[in-house]
C-alpha cells in the first residue's frame, strides 16, 4: 500500500474492510465532483455543533492533520433513489459542513453532518434533518493544452434566505488523481445515534497540504458572511488542505 494511499485512508478515516454485522437497504445513488476544504476552526464553537456524547475529533494524520472541520463543495450530476431512479430530475449540487468526531462513550470515530446547503427544496431537511435552503452559483472551467492536465478553476457561492454567503474561489495545478474505494459510516443531525453507510469509488487529488508540503494553488478565496456560521469562520480559521475529487460515485444504505 502506497504512502498516498494510506494518507487517503487517514483523511476520510472511518473506513472499514469488515462485514456489516446489520441487515442494509439501499437508499440512494450517487455520481458527483467535489472539492473538500480542511480547516483548523475554534474547537469550542465546532464543538457547539455535535450532540452529545460526541466530541471533535481533529483528523490525526495524512494530508489533513489537525483539521477539524471540512468544508465541501459538491456538484451532483446524477442523484438516484434505492431503486435506481432519478431524485426530482436528478442533478442536485451545495456544500455541506462535516466534522470529525469521536463518540465518548463507546470510542467510535466518525465524520458527523452538522449542515447541509441545498437549492432544492426536495431535499429539505434531508437525509440528516439538517439541511437548510440555499441558492447556488457554481463555475467551474480547465485551461489545457495537449498531453499536460492543465489549469483548473473552480468558484462557489452559497447564499443563504438571510442573504449571507459562503464564496469559494480557487485556481490549481491539475494532476492525475489517486483513485480509493471505501466504506465509511456517517453520523449526522440531531439524532446522535443515526447513521447512514458509504461505500465510493472516488479520486483525490490534493492540491494543497500544509503537513505534506503540498500547494498547487494558483489563487485561492474563501469568505463566509453566514451569520450560523460567523462563530466558526471568525477570521482565526486556518487552511490546512484541499482536495479535488474529480469523480465520486458513491452507494448510501441504511441499517
Amino acid at each position: 500500500m502506497t504512502r498516498r494511499y494510506i494518507a487517503a485512508l487517514c483523511f476520510f478515516g472511518m473506513l472499514s474492510s469488515t462485514s456489516p454485522t446489520w441487515a442494509e437497504t439501499q437508499v440512494e445513488q450517487n455520481i458527483e465532483t467535489r472539492v473538500t476544504v480542511a480547516l483548523r476552526v475554534p474547537q469550542a464553537e465546532a464543538q457547539k455543533r455535535l450532540p452529545a456524547p460526541w466530541q471533535v475529533n481533529p483528523i490525526a494524520s495524512g494530508p489533513s492533520k489537525e483539521a477539524n472541520l471540512l468544508l465541501i463543495f459538491r456538484d451532483r450530476s446524477l442523484n438516484l433513489d434505492g431503486e435506481g431512479m432519478p431524485v426530482t430530475g436528478g442533478a442536485e449540487r451545495g456544500a455541506i459542513i462535516i466534522i470529525p468526531a469521536k463518540d465518548t462513550q463507546t470510542g467510535e470515530t466518525a465524520m458527523y453532518v452538522v449542515r447541509v446547503f441545498t437549492p432544492k427544496l426536495q431535499s429539505i431537511p434531508g437525509s440528516y434533518n439538517n439541511a437548510v435552503l440555499a441558492t447556488v452559483r457554481y463555475e467551474h472551467s480547465i485551461k489545457a493544452s495537449d498531453l499536460d492536465f492543465g489549469i483548473g478553476n473552480d468558484i462557489w457561492e452559497i447564499r443563504d434566505k438571510g442573504g449571507g454567503a459562503i464564496y469559494f474561489d480557487i485556481q490549481y495545478q491539475r494532476e492525475a488523481p489517486k483513485q480509493l474505494k471505501s466504506e465509511s459510516k456517517t453520523h449526522g443531525g440531531p439524532e446522535p445515534n443515526f447513521f447512514r453507510i458509504y461505500r465510493a469509488d472516488q479520486s483525490m487529488d490534493f492540491v494543497k497540504s500544509i503537513p505534506a508540503s503540498i500547494d498547487r494553488i494558483k489563487n485561492y478565496k474563501l469568505h463566509v458572511t453566514m451569520k450560523e456560521l460567523d462563530t466558526l469562520f471568525d477570521g482565526s480559521e486556518q487552511l490546512v488542505s484541499i482536495t479535488v475529487i474529480p469523480w465520486y460515485i458513491r452507494q448510501a444504505f441504511l441499517p
